[in-house]
C-alpha cells in the first residue's frame, strides 16, 4: 500500500488527469498501481488534493478526529468480516440440514427479513439469538465468539 507520493508525482498525476487520460494510462505512465490512481482520481474529482485530505474531510463531517474516524472504520471492517463468517456458516449448515431461511425464521420465531439479514451478512444477531440459532442448526457453538475462535484455529492449523 502506498502511503505517500512525492509532490512531483502528484503534479504529474494531476496534469495527466487534466489532459483527460484514462486512469489506466495514468497508472502506466506513473508506474503506480491502478487502484491507487483510481482512488486518487476520485479524490481529485471531489476536489481533494490527497486521500488524507479526503479522510480529514470525512472525519470532520462526522465530528470526529482523523484518529477516531480511522478507529471507527477499522471496527466496521472487523464487524463486516465477522458478519460474513457468520453468514457463510449459517448458509452452509442450512444446506447440510436441507433447510431454508423460512424454516430457520419459523424456528426462531423471527420475521423472515431478519433471518435474511443474518444470512446475507447485513446484521449480527444479539447474543441470546446466537445461542438459539446455533442450537437450532445443531452447531457446536454457544455464541459468535466461539465461532470466531474456531475459525482462527482452523486458519492457524490448516493454512491455505
Amino acid at each position: 500500500m502506498i502511503k505517500k507520493i512525492s509532490e512531483e508525482t502528484q503534479q504529474k498525476i494531476e496534469e495527466l488527469y487534466a489532459q483527460g487520460l484514462s486512469r489506466l494510462e495514468i497508472a502506466k505512465q506513473t508506474s503506480l498501481p491502478y487502484c491507487f490512481i483510481l482512488k486518487y482520481a476520485e479524490n481529485l474529482k471531489r476536489g481533494f488534493i490527497s486521500v488524507s485530505n479526503y479522510m480529514d474531510y470525512l472525519a470532520n463531517q462526522r465530528g470526529l478526529s482523523v484518529k477516531e474516524y480511522r478507529k471507527q472504520l477499522k471496527f466496521q471492517k472487523r464487524q463486516n468480516s465477522i458478519s460474513r463468517m457468520l453468514s457463510k456458516t449459517l448458509k452452509e449448515q442450512l444446506e447440510v440440514l436441507g433447510k431454508d431461511e423460512e424454516w430457520l425464521a419459523e424456528r426462531l420465531e423471527e420475521h423472515y427479513s431478519i433471518v435474511s439479514d443474518y444470512l446475507s451478512g447485513n446484521r449480527i444477531p444479539e447474543r441470546d439469538s446466537q445461542e438459539r440459532i446455533f442450537s437450532i442448526l445443531k452447531l457446536p457453538y454457544k455464541n459468535l465468539s466461539d465461532l470466531v475462535i474456531d475459525e482462527m484455529v482452523q486458519i492457524i492449523t490448516h493454512p491455505k
